[in-house]
């Protein structure tokens, strides 16, 4: 009997040493410092386990919401394109002029991943870290989604902003055929701040360049 129950401590132990959380976190392995500091603002408010780590959507508030919409047309099928946003890494979608890839926490696994690391492919619950670059650097912003949706059937990939950002809301991409054989992505986004400033004259431009990135980062690595 005590033999057993030191094998299940010792495992339960084992396991719990090879979980990441947010304080495993690796500052040497992340570039840029409004990522750390973004980080250090968890770990401050008490968010260290990565179940922790939520998203700022509130359907309740849905109408509190303002509302940014951009439509991209793809040359290539359905099929081959949400299998390619499915599977590009996020070193490469996120890493631009603008956006920078910091790292990616897994709830599922409870890993963290890194710039150099291999990717296994998008999964609900994948939370990403990313620096914002504005004015050519003179300014940088981070900004962490999670992966709230992941729909092959209706070909939707949703994020939801974290807690603890500037920005609170969501984001989501439809895909869908063309009688042309081609893809029409829809990226529908739903966002707010304390700042009605920055909601009505900064956000939207500033916004449309960054997806505009994003979708050009994920049709070069196609």
């Amino acid at each position: 009997m005590k033999a057993r129950l030191f094998f299940c401590t010792f495992l339960f132990c084992l396991l719990a040493t090879a979980q990441d959380n947010i304080l495993s976190i690796n500052f040497n392995e992340i570039k840029f410092k409004k990522v750390k500091a973004f980080i250090n603002q968890q770990k401050a408010n008490k968010i260290i386990q990565f179940i922790d780590v939520k998203g700022s959507y509130n359907a309740s508030e849905n109408k509190t919401y303002k509302k940014h919409h951009q439509s991209y047309l793809i040359l290539k099928p359905l099929e081959e394109v949400w299998a390619n946003y499915n599977s590009t890494s996020p070193a490469k979608s996120w890493n631009g002029k603008m956006l920078n890839f910091g790292c990616l926490i897994s709830k599922r696994t409870n890993k963290v991943s890194y710039q150099n690391d291999d990717y296994q492919g998008a999964e609900e619950g994948q939370v990403f870290y990313v620096n914002l670059k504005l004015l050519k650097g003179f300014y940088n912003l981070a900004v962490a989604f999670e992966v709230t949706k992941l729909s092959e059937k209706d070909h939707t990939i949703e994020y939801s902003y974290v807690k603890g950002g500037k920005t609170q809301g969501k984001q989501w991409m439809e895909m869908t055929a063309t009688p042309e054989g081609f893809t029409r992505i829809s990226h529908f986004t739903l966002y707010k701040s304390a700042s009605e400033f920055r909601d009505v004259l900064l956000y939207p431009y500033v916004h449309g360049l960054a997806i505009k990135e994003f979708h050009q980062n994920m049709l070069t690595h196609q």
